[in-house]
């Protein structure tokens, strides 16, 4: 709990200190693949970045490329509303979290719980568009390169699982 509390208080640090020591660094000359940084909407999140995550090993031709991002910019004002949405009962759960209030908790995480169905959903949905732009060889890699993500989330999440039992056993 106390870990939990703590590591709660040092990431509302981070999150409310990261603008202002932003802004007291030097700004350094805009490279290419900043400038297209600094316009996506989904900036730092890999969409945009062919060749990694669910792209790795696949090579875009420049106008599916153009294609993919096209996608992209329809769904970002659809995301960009869910996320606004859900931004109030995001802090509710992590104050809830921080105070170590379970019933609080398990409250927020079950209003939260139709909007995240529907980013699940909206994610899949612009998921199924860019796959279609793509070859029948390139869906193949897409959709290993997908299933191999899947695996190692899964199985981080299952060694977390056991790191926090051990954790609660050795508390006991």
């Amino acid at each position: 709990m106390r870990r939990t509390l703590l590591a709660g208080l040092a990431l509302a640090t981070t999150l409310g200190l990261a603008p202002a020591l932003a802004a007291q660094q030097p700004q350094a000359p805009a490279t290419q693949q900043g400038e297209h940084a600094a316009r996506s909407p989904r900036w730092g999140r890999g969409e945009h970045r062919f060749g990694h995550g669910p792209f790795r090993g696949i090579e875009l031709s420049q106008a599916q490329k153009e294609q993919v991002k096209a996608i992209h910019e329809r769904y970002a004002a659809q995301f960009r509303t869910l996320r606004e949405q859900f931004r109030p009962v995001a802090q509710e759960l992590r104050a809830a979290r921080q105070k170590g209030d379970t019933a609080a908790v398990k409250a927020a995480r079950e209003r939260v719980r139709p909007q995240m169905e529907q980013m699940r959903a909206l994610r899949q949905k612009e998921f199924q568009e860019v796959r279609g732009v793509l070859t029948p060889e390139q869906q193949k890699r897409l959709d290993q390169n997908r299933s191999e993500l899947k695996a190692r989330m899964e199985h981080r999440r299952s060694e977390h699982r056991a790191h926090r039992a051990r954790a609660a056993e050795s508390r006991s």
